[in-house]
């Protein structure tokens, strides 16, 4: 779903995937390298480096279809999606591209190119969530 200059983009939804996650950090990988080539490209044209931020949270969520006969969209709603929105607008405060959180870590496969990067308090949770990052 296309959200301004953001992207929300689901794993595991509407049909199960055991390894979303992976999934989910796999696209991120491909992200950057993709972002990486543009501004290769940019850089030689003389234009600003295309910057990115990528927030990924693992959990429940409601997804589905909203609207009307006009217009319909798929979305989803939840604290998931809002703790995967805030981690991605606290990249550029972290310095990192890339946060994601110790739920998506649990839900990897293989969880040995993660970085554990502390505690970082976001709008909506009482307590620090554990962040990371590749």
């Amino acid at each position: 779903k296309f959200i301004g200059d953001a992207v929300l983009a689901l794993f595991g939804v509407p049909i199960k995937h055991e390894n979303h996650a992976q999934q989910a950090i796999n696209a991120a990988k491909k992200i950057r390298i993709k972002r990486d080539e543009l501004n290769i490209e940019f850089e030689k044209e003389g234009l600003p480096k295309l910057q990115t931020g990528i927030g990924i949270h693992t959990g429940q969520l409601v997804a589905g279809n909203i609207g009307s006969d006009v217009r319909m969209e798929f979305t989803a709603i939840g604290d998931t999606v809002n703790v995967a929105a805030r981690l991605e607008t606290s990249c550029k405060r972290v310095g990192k591209d890339l946060l994601f959180s110790h739920e998506t870590v649990s839900s990897l496969n293989n969880s040995t190119d993660c970085k554990r990067l502390g505690r970082l308090k976001v709008k909506g949770r009482k307590e620090p969530i554990v962040i990371y990052s590749i």
